[in-house]
């Protein structure tokens, strides 16, 4: 293969996570490090009134709270849009009804969020600055015993349309989400991982993933792959000049990582 041909698609393989909406993206998250603080894959941070604990424990990430306490990723303070997350679920230790899940759009006191009760009922909404939230729908009840079987949780944020699919581990995934809403006020922001009980509960999330949402990827690669194409093909195109157009591509389209203080949500 032409040894420029290998060098735009070796480019292409960088680029296409830089300019998916946020340096962060597509970003997986398994715990087994043992350590959430580190900056490997990222940088876990409590929200703005860090109650409960939270520890990396034999692969898990555990929340141990009697309110609201919430996680959220430092690097995706780049304001991340549209998103797709999925995370595993277990109810470890519950005196009361208690729900874990995820929020995503979370740009200072406000975002989307979506979770699921430790007796399997579904919920998602929109949090407000004032601590309230709108735009609730739910229960709905999936029949996952999430104290017994591990839940799955796909949160969808794709341009005004928010969805939340469960499922139980060892499953098949439903094909549409079974709750959802639609809603425009919240553009991009954080995203991350809460529980919510009036009594004490442990949860703990086995991993963590999240992606732009899919149809803009597709559209990025195949934008990419016709660019490197044509600048191939084209005689005037040299090993110079492809270096200097993704190098300028590096730094000045992709968006620079850094830490953030925000995030009210589930305080």
């Amino acid at each position: 293969m032409h040894p420029i041909r290998l060098f735009a698609i070796y480019v292409l393989l960088l680029a296409v996570p830089a300019i998916s909406g946020a340096a962060v993206l597509p970003f997986f998250e398994d715990f087994e490090d043992g350590d959430a603080t580190d900056g490997s894959p990222a940088t876990w941070s409590p929200g703005a009134q860090p109650t409960g604990t939270r520890i990396v424990s034999g692969g898990d990430y555990i929340f141990t709270a009697s309110s609201l306490a919430s996680s959220y990723v430092e690097e995706s303070a780049d304001l991340v849009g549209d998103i797709s997350i999925q995370t595993q679920i277990r109810f470890l230790e519950t005196n009361a009804e208690s729900y874990a899940g995820v929020f995503a759009r979370s740009p200072d006191f406000r975002s989307y969020w979506g979770g699921i009760t430790d007796s399997g009922q579904l919920y998602i909404g929109e949090e407000l600055e004032n601590g309230t939230s709108t735009n609730v729908r739910g229960p709905v009840s999936t029949g996952i015993n999430a104290r017994v079987n591990d839940a799955l949780l796909q949160f969808d944020v794709f341009g005004n349309t928010i969805g939340l699919t469960a499922w139980e581990d060892g499953r098949d995934k439903p094909m549409q989400p079974q709750i959802s809403f639609q809603d425009d006020s919240l553009v991009s922001g954080t995203f991350g991982l809460f529980i919510q009980s009036n009594a004490s509960t442990k949860v703990a999330f086995r991993w963590f993933e999240a992606v732009p949402e899919p149809s803009t990827l597709v559209l990025l690669v195949f934008g990419l792959l016709y660019l490197v194409q044509h600048r191939i093909s084209n005689p005037l195109f040299t090993a110079g000049k492809c270096f200097d157009a993704f190098s300028h591509l590096n730094h000045a389209g992709a968006p620079k990582t850094h830490a953030t203080g925000g995030l009210k949500l589930w305080h």
